[in-house]
């Protein structure tokens, strides 16, 4: 009976997943990113010293870097979709948990923990997501249900920081589900909406359209990497874009909080205007997706590099707002960018293995760096932001190039002695 509930909810048309799987997935993210977001300014008002906030960040994620190999072998054992349910089940019961614990003002450490299992479920939600799409779908079907389903992901992730700040601000828990129960119903109505009319299409941009030959040169480097060494770029990219996101939002509650939201109408002007802009701000995407996925994902870097260096430098309300509404709002611009290489693998299991890997990577490598930086931008200036963005290049990209290089020599070796091995066999014949 369970069985067959399961197989109703994650039922697979020629459209993709079911409209109340896509609705519940997005409502989980929205739950989650307000949840997530409370937790440090709520551990900093217990505790009162920014330090302490330092250990809950690592109490939170020293969890998950060593449970998620084990939970990627445990989900094996189960088939993908039901592992899917199952975790976004979870997911469900620990942010009902997180909830009861800070209304009752349990210990902070109960609740870092109870957010790196959380952190651990999104890690593997996200790995299933690729494993179920990159299997189920090709070309520009794929590109268009997974740009759907990131969009109202990261609209999740746009508007749950902000019910967050009303959680915090009112220390009541009916802002948050009233917050929770709006975001339900005007996701059940867009849905099915936006999925009837989410069609796609990949024209190219020739290069012809260039005048410049410092562009054509630039065009020609990331076009020889693009096709020579693509595992290398996707992740290099994907790690920049990640370790912003996670430096912003382990820094954004402290901002909003101690320098935005002084008032109940500073909340308000806070929320409606990070909606306007994020809407203006996908409009503008959807009209540009049809350009080549390279150019719209190096936009997408670009746009959200500056986005971070808005909200890191700017004192303005207006600017900080557009600042992390480009970074959110951009992010699923830049998945499509990833999934654009996915016509690279012909072997979708192995597509799917490096997805899943790029997707634990981020989700290890964002928090613990990001958190590390935010607290020195906290402790001392927020420029300290790019001192940091400078030595977390120099000495990760350094290490992440050499591991890299061992791999694509490995794979070149593997590759001449699989040519030999044939030719060997042929000339047997």
């Amino acid at each position: 009976m369970a069985l067959n509930s399961i197989t109703q909810i994650l039922k697979i048309n020629k459209d993709g997943f079911s409209i109340p799987f896509l609705t519940i997935r997005c409502f989980t993210v929205f739950c989650e990113q307000a949840i997530l977001f409370f937790i440090p300014i709520y551990i900093y008002s217990l505790t009162n010293r920014t330090s302490f906030s330092g250990i809950s960040f690592v109490i939170e994620w020293l969890p998950t870097l060593l449970l998620i190999p084990y939970a990627g072998i445990l989900l094996d054992k189960f088939p993908t979709k039901v592992s899917y349910f199952l975790i976004d089940f979870l997911r469900a019961i620990i942010i009902s948990l997180l909830s009861i614990f800070i209304i009752f003002n349990l210990n902070w450490v109960l609740i870092a923990f109870c957010s790196s299992i959380l952190a651990i479920l999104s890690a593997l939600s996200f790995v299933c997501q690729e494993k179920v799409l990159a299997t189920k779908f090709i070309g520009s079907k794929f590109v268009s249900f997974q740009m759907t389903l990131q969009i109202f992901e990261q609209l999740g992730t746009i508007f749950g920081p902000l019910v967050g700040v009303f959680f915090i601000k009112k220390s009541e828990i009916f802002y948050f589900l009233f917050g929770c129960s709006t975001f339900f119903v005007i996701t059940s109505i867009i849905m099915p909406l936006l999925l009837k009319h989410s069609r796609f299409h990949e024209p190219k941009l020739k290069i012809n359209n260039f005048k410049s030959n410092v562009i054509k040169q630039l065009y020609s480097s990331i076009s020889y990497i693009v096709k020579n060494k693509p595992l290398l770029f996707i992740i290099f990219i994907t790690l920049c874009v990640n370790f912003t996101y996670g430096y912003v939002n382990v820094i954004t509650p402290f901002r909003v909080i101690t320098e935005l939201g002084k008032s109940n109408s500073d909340i308000l002007i806070l929320t409606s205007y990070a909606a306007i802009v994020s809407i203006v701000i996908l409009i503008i995407s959807f009209i540009f997706v049809n350009i080549n996925k390279m150019y719209l994902g190096i936009a997408s870097f670009i746009s959200i590099m500056i986005g971070a260096f808005v909200i890191c430098t700017s004192t303005s309300y207006h600017f900080y707002i557009i600042g992390y509404c480009m970074i959110f709002s951009l992010l699923p611009m830049f998945s499509v960018f990833i999934r654009y290489f996915r016509n690279i693998f012909t072997d979708k299991e192995l597509f799917s293995q490096v997805v899943s890997a790029i997707v634990v990577i981020n989700r290890l490598s964002f928090p613990i760096v990001g958190s590390c930086i935010a607290l020195t931008s906290l402790l001392f200036n927020p420029k300290y932001f790019l001192i940091g963005c400078l030595v977390f290049f120099s000495l990760f990209g350094f290490i992440a190039f050499r591991i890299l290089k061992f791999y694509c020599e490995m794979q070149v070796d593997l590759e001449v002695k699989t040519i030999q091995t044939t030719s060997l066999l042929k000339g047997k014949t």
